[in-house]
């Protein structure tokens, strides 16, 4: 099972959350290049940057990091238009961490429900 971990994982196991943190180790850990952009969005927005930098880049280098391509950006396109049609807003960075797992025949790990609610894509709670 390969899993795409949504940037709430992330986030988690860079908090230390015991439970995330015991479920990761049995995985490589794969992230969107919207979930590094996250990340480094809630360094320049933190009050320790230096240090949070350093974690991120200690993070990064034993991560598989999915880009962003034009492949990708057509399944962008068919989820987005897919929610739209069933009345279901997302937030955009979400659609593009969506469609980066679905190109990529990846399973998301995450922790919204927006994400976990429907069959676009194949989701997983933690």
């Amino acid at each position: 099972m390969k899993l795409l971990f949504d940037t709430n994982i992330i986030i988690a196991f860079l908090k230390n959350d015991k439970e995330i943190v015991r479920k990761i180790k049995n995985y490589d850990i794969a992230i969107s290049a919207i979930t590094a952009g996250e990340l480094l969005y809630g360094i320049e927005n933190s009050a320790r940057k230096v240090e949070n930098l350093r974690n991120y880049n200690s993070f990064v280098s034993l991560c598989k990091i999915y880009p962003v391509d034009e492949d990708v950006a057509k399944v962008y396109s068919e989820i987005r238009y897919a929610l739209k049609e069933k009345g279901m807003p997302v937030p955009e960075n979400d659609i593009w961490i969506m469609a980066t797992a679905k190109h990529n025949g990846l399973i998301i790990v995450t922790r919204d429900e927006h994400i976990l609610k429907h069959d676009l894509v194949e989701s997983l709670q933690w």
